[in-house]
């Protein structure tokens, strides 16, 4: 059985999970639930059953709470086991600091530059971006998605809700609330490391820069 151990999180392959016979089923999610999460109380062949019924009806983005910390979620490709951890964060954000993301993992930080510092071809690397400081609307500010959350990507026409932006991009489920927004007063800035909106591109115009960039923060 394919599966990924990440930081609070185990993810099993659906697919693989179901290609098993229900004793093996059975044992994996036991194994798991036991073994991995450490469950505190005795799990016994009914609930593991019960468990398993839900888990095959495979109705994407359900929930379920299996104790007070750990949950599950049914993605389009994997059976995710999770602490049960409300990603809703909210950065003020100034521009010369640094600030973690991604659970700490990474950091994101900001430059101001004169139009002269703009490199000759911008970066494929989609972990450096530049943008326009004369149109950003203070305050500057890192949080979490919210619903509803819409923006216009760069070189698209039109509005998008970031929900749209991440199922056209493939981005698990299980990933979604803990990516970061860079926003403003006037809306969503950069999904960070994943997308610019338009409205904030570099033009002819443009005479002042803001360089954002998001790093692991074992770099320097």
């Amino acid at each position: 059985m394919h599966n990924l151990l990440q930081k609070n999180k185990i993810i099993l392959d659906i697919n693989q999970f179901f290609e098993y016979f229900k004793i093996i089923q059975v044992y994996v999610l036991y194994y798991v639930l036991t073994e991995k999460i450490g469950l505190k109380y005795n799990l016994n062949f009914e609930q593991i059953n019960i468990l398993l019924s839900l888990i095959k009806r495979r109705d994407v983005g359900k929930k379920f709470k299996i104790d007070s910390h750990w949950e599950i979620l049914i993605d389009r490709d994997g059976i995710v086991f999770r602490k049960s951890v409300k990603h809703d964060q909210y950065i003020d954000v100034q521009t010369g600091e640094k600030y973690k993301v991604f659970g700490g993992d990474k950091e994101f930080y900001s430059t101001v530059l004169d139009r002269s510092n703009l490199p000759t071809s911008f970066p494929t690397n989609k972990n450096i971006e530049y943008i326009d400081f004369d149109l950003i609307e203070f305050p500057l500010e890192i949080r979490s998605v919210r619903i509803g959350d819409q923006f216009t990507p760069i070189n698209f026409r039109g509005r998008k809700k970031v929900s749209d932006f991440f199922t056209d991009n493939k981005i698990p489920l299980h990933m979604r609330d803990e990516f970061p927004l860079l926003a403003c007063k006037k809306g969503i800035i950069w999904i960070i490391g994943l997308r610019l909106d338009d409205h904030y591109k570099v033009s002819e115009r443009t005479k002042r820069i803001l360089r954002l960039e998001l790093r692991g923060r074992s770099e320097d």
